[in-house]
């Protein structure tokens, strides 16, 4: 209390502070119950231009979680997240703990643990990114700002959020240079290069964001202009393969085989059967 007394008087703000229900009377979803509502009416009387959200340990996960949710049900995210030694993963589950458990002297992995099962309580609970902010959707959040200790146990998760973080960043700048590019440069090393990372950290990152490679997206935006073209009969198959930028016919033509198992003719005559039925 003093030292949030300290920080309102300092920067001349008003704290609210949630009174949330704890564990083991109350779980995860009481929580959210509470802290989603007092969320959305805060909004509605003060402009997000002016608010911070910030928590601290077992308060810092629960704000991750709140700014991950509502970025998925589009609503306003505050100018700033502040996390303090947040707890990201209630199941500890980061081989990193046990290290630095020998430096912690506040913290102990099996007491947490033991607090963390009774938040989730169930299967179900314990697979919901609620509890597990670590495994959140990152994509929407903006100026989040993570404050941790190196003999912190919860340390660890944090780098691990970090690098996710990075991942689905390059993974989404992956996702907007193919749409302007794929027509013309049909390399993973192209995209890493312009990224500056490489083709295997690219794939790595794409998997973790969308489940695909980097060469499965190519291949995906090209077969779409591919059935597109061949689906307007008024284009004839070579200026297709000119407006797809493959070398020559040939080319074009093992390609979409290879992806596909038919021929472009194939396609294109089983299009306009079925247009014609």
């Amino acid at each position: 209390w003093d030292f949030l007394e300290k920080l309102a008087n300092d920067t001349k703000s008003t704290i609210v502070m949630p009174d949330y229900p704890l564990t083991p009377k109350y779980t995860y979803k009481d929580v959210f119950n509470m802290v989603e509502p007092l969320y959305k009416e805060i909004i509605s009387k003060v402009d997000v231009k002016n608010l911070v959200m910030m928590g601290d340990s077992a308060g810092g996960g629960i704000t991750l979680a709140l700014a991950e949710k509502i970025s998925q049900n589009n609503i306003q995210l505050p100018s700033k997240t502040i996390l303090i030694s947040p707890w990201l993963d209630v199941t500890l589950t980061n081989e990193k703990i046990k290290e630095v458990q020998k430096n912690d002297k506040d913290l102990n992995k099996e007491k947490l643990l033991i607090a963390g099962i009774s938040y989730a309580r169930d299967e179900e609970g314990m697979k919901s990114y609620l509890v597990k902010p670590i495994n959140g959707p990152l994509s929407k959040l903006k100026n989040v700002i993570i404050y941790t200790g190196t003999y912190d146990i919860l340390n660890p998760d944090t780098h691990l959020l970090q690098e996710k973080a990075k991942k689905e960043e390059i993974g989404y700048f992956f996702l907007d240079l193919l749409l302007k590019h794929y027509k013309e440069n049909k390399e993973v090393a192209f995209y890493a290069e312009k990224l500056h990372v490489s083709s295997k950290y690219l794939t790595e990152a794409l998997t973790l964001v969308s489940g695909k490679s980097p060469k499965e997206w190519i291949i995906h935006y090209t077969l779409q202009e591919i059935y597109a073209l061949l689906e307007n009969p008024s284009i004839s198959i070579q200026e297709i393969v000119q407006r797809t930028r493959f070398a020559n016919l040939a080319t074009l033509r093992r390609f979409f085989k290879r992806h596909t198992g038919t021929s472009l003719l194939q396609y294109r005559k089983q299009d306009l059967y079925k247009n014609n039925q």
